[in-house]
């Protein structure tokens, strides 16, 4: 994040963010890494909140279950099996609220 103070005390702030993650691949390649960024320039007020919001992240889960053997005959095997899929949304929010500090101040309290 880089600020600047305008000459009416206002911030404009140039913001990367970043959601990434690492998960274990399903062949041997190693380890697969997910990567989201976005980029925006927000101008807020002193004090005043922005909400960044767009990075949203859907998994899907497919599950197989049911008896050993049985359940991988051809044809047959899907009286003997349960197929289910799980889906998850998420979504990543960033609030973000500059402060001016001017000199001699004391910066506010949480």
């Amino acid at each position: 994040m880089t600020p600047q103070i305008t000459n009416n005390r206002m911030v404009l702030l140039n913001i990367k963010a970043e959601n990434s993650s690492a998960e274990i691949a399903a062949t041997d390649v190693g380890v697969i890494f997910n990567r989201q960024r976005a980029e925006s320039q927000v101008l807020v007020a002193d004090g005043e909140a922005a909400v960044i919001g767009g990075l949203t992240v859907t998994e899907t889960n497919r599950f197989r279950s049911g008896i050993p053997v049985l359940m991988n005959l051809p044809f047959v095997g899907r009286l003997f099996s349960q197929n289910s899929k799980n889906e998850t949304k998420r979504d990543l929010l960033i609030l973000v609220t500059p402060h001016i500090l001017d000199d001699g101040v004391i910066p506010p309290s949480r």
